[in-house]
């Protein structure tokens, strides 16, 4: 689906004044994406894609949760604090060593 968020909608593309660009999104059995693409006619006239990028977002259902809502501990505690004594307790004994 073409993407029309500023800068994203169709225009015509920097690389070359000829060709069209814009923005899309994705979404595939696996993935949700974004991409951008620039178009240029060849020399019977037939649109081709002369640029494509594409990247995953999220895979689904491996989407990021966010923060935590609620309660922590039985109580209700601030984000920041339950979040940075997480830390804390994860560098004193790190899952990895790099």
């Amino acid at each position: 689906m073409l993407d029309d968020r500023p800068g994203l909608s169709p225009q015509q593309s920097d690389f070359n004044p000829a060709w069209v660009a814009s923005g899309f999104t994705f979404t595939t059995a696996v993935a949700i994406g974004q991409g951008y693409f620039h178009l240029g006619q060849d020399v019977s006239g037939a649109w081709k894609a002369q640029l494509v990028f594409m990247s995953v977002t999220d895979l689904k259902g491996h989407q990021e949760a966010g923060p935590e809502q609620g309660l922590y501990e039985g109580h209700t505690r601030a984000w920041i604090d339950v979040h940075r004594e997480r830390r804390e307790r994860i560098e004193q004994d790190p899952y990895v060593v790099i």
